[in-house]
């Protein structure tokens, strides 16, 4: 009596059928639910492929582990897409404060650059890009929330100089994102 050569993809059907209801919904306590969805593919992909190779079929025990794992790997993804959401919206929200920068006090994203007047957002990546990379440099460290004094750490920089990067990016960036309102 041979044991099967691994998860047969009527096992991973029954145990999809049985967790995509309860991934998609635990999910959603974290994320959006088209994210929510997302999440749950992924972490049952995740559990495909860690398990179609191993000998079944599955005791209860082992289908609860896999359901565990499942779970796991659900909440760490949707941890991840909240952390990808959360810089996002800093981004856009950079885009979106008028604010004079603090020369050297610096301790929001939001304080760094004015929010063009029409769909400026969509096209972020793009003027992002057309920074010079000194300042790119500085202003993906302050997106994704570090200070200005963690930032001159980080960059072996003074503070004065990381300040001074970040106010220069955001002149650069009213320019390049007036020049793409107006279609330069």
């Amino acid at each position: 009596m041979g044991a099967s050569l691994g998860m047969d993809e009527g096992e991973f059907e029954q145990l999809f059928r049985a967790l995509w209801p309860r991934l998609v919904s635990f999910a959603t306590l974290h994320v959006d639910h088209e994210t929510a969805k997302d999440v749950a593919h992924q972490a049952l992909i995740v559990v495909w492929e860690k398990h179609k190779d191993r000998p079944g079929p599955r005791t209860p025990s082992q289908r609860r582990k896999l359901e565990g794992l499942a779970f796991k790997v659900a909440y760490g993804l949707a941890r991840n897409a909240q952390r990808s959401q959360r810089r996002e919206t800093r981004l856009v929200g950079l885009l979106k404060d008028e604010t004079v920068v603090n020369e050297t006090h610096l301790s929001d994203p939001s304080e760094l650059v004015p929010h063009p007047r029409s769909g400026g957002a969509d096209d972020l990546p793009a003027v992002l890009s057309r920074l010079p990379p000194s300042e790119r440099e500085v202003v993906s460290y302050f997106v994704q929330g570090y200070r200005v004094s963690e930032i001159a750490a980080l960059l072996g920089r003074r503070p004065d100089t990381v300040s001074m990067r970040l106010s220069r990016a955001r002149k650069s960036l009213r320019a390049l994102l007036e020049g793409v309102r107006h279609g330069e």
